[in-house]
């Protein structure tokens, strides 16, 4: 565990902090996009099985 934390802090460390802080600016829209499909999905399944 302790290996792949300091694995991972090398990668971070690797990237240029200006990808990393542009990366989730684009994400963020299809991760809210995907949150809100699987809400709907889950409401429109409870909605159904009533």
């Amino acid at each position: 565990m302790l290996r792949e934390e300091r694995r991972l802090r090398l990668f971070a460390n690797a990237s240029p902090p200006a990808a990393a802080l542009r990366l989730p600016r684009y994400l963020c829209p299809f991760m809210y996009m995907a949150w809100a499909l699987c809400v709907a999905g889950v409401y429109s399944y409870k909605a159904r099985s009533i």
